[in-house]
């Protein structure tokens, strides 16, 4: 008996994984990231961070990267119905509370889908108290600033990617989508694990630079 609920759980968790898989694809690019398409988006590392321009904010004034000079910076694209940003919503909140007064600021890029959906900063700021989010929240209506920050021609596995910037707003840490959370949280596995103690460590790391 205790098997056979071991086989059932294991089966309702693939279940759930494939169906958050399909919910969270939605860029231009549907196929899964290749080997070359990792090497193409490790390029992007070290360069500058393409500078944003946006006009709708939640919990925040407009900001850009040239403001953000200084700080260290995580820029994570979420939306309200992708279960890997719900598993990454307590992380992101953790990171906030932990490391804002150090100098972190996280930025939440949320991106409409399907591409073309017009949502308002009310929608945006209602999705955001939901997931407990106190950071600044910027709306990338027609996904410009991702497709800025991870260039068409990359193929990409999910939209939920994130971007670490040091204080000179030069990329230093791509995760290239999906969850980063600890044990426990909703559809997790070691690797979300794995890849949350990376982020950190990573955070620390740049917090510890001089400018």
């Amino acid at each position: 008996m205790k098997k056979l609920l071991s086989c059932l759980l294991l089966l309702v968790i693939c279940f759930m994984q494939v169906v958050a898989q399909s919910q969270e694809e939605g860029h231009n690019h549907t196929k899964p990231s290749s080997e070359s398409s990792k090497e193409e988006w490790r390029k992007l590392l070290n360069q500058p961070a393409p500078e944003f321009q946006l006009d709708e904010w939640v919990n925040s004034e407009s900001l850009s990267i040239k403001d953000l000079k200084g700080k260290v910076v995580l820029v994570r694209w979420w939306l309200e119905t992708c279960p890997y940003c719900k598993a990454t919503a307590p992380s992101l909140n953790e990171f906030h509370e932990e490391y804002a007064d150090d100098g972190l600021v996280i930025i939440g890029m949320y991106h409409p889908k399907p591409l073309g959906r017009t949502v308002s900063k009310e929608e945006v700021r209602e999705f955001g108290d939901a997931k407990e989010f106190k950071f600044p929240l910027a709306i990338d209506q027609d996904w410009a600033v991702l497709n800025s920050y991870w260039p068409k021609h990359i193929d990409m596995s999910y939209t939920s990617v994130s971007f670490l910037l040091d204080k000179e707003g030069v990329i230093r840490y791509i995760h290239p989508g999906g969850s980063y959370s600890v044990l426990g949280q909703p559809y997790n596995d070691p690797k979300w694990t794995k890849d949350y103690h990376e982020i950190k460590a990573n955070i620390k790391a740049l917090l510890k630079e001089e400018k």
